[in-house]
């Protein structure tokens, strides 16, 4: 874990994401790179929505 000396404040923080994210999360270009064949065929998908026997 991060000491708190060492943590980014919330403003560097805001920058250090608007630099890398500079059409903000909602950019479908983001979703594009990530997911070229669509989010509903991406591994991904199933870190975010896993199967009722992944999660039991």
């Amino acid at each position: 874990m991060t000491p708190p000396e060492e943590a980014l404040s919330p403003e560097e923080a805001f920058q250090f994401l608007h630099i890398l994210f500079p059409g903000g999360l909602k950019n479908p270009a983001l979703v594009n790179e990530l997911c070229p064949e669509g989010w509903g065929n991406s591994p991904l998908y199933l870190s975010f929505h896993p199967t009722p026997e992944q999660r039991y």
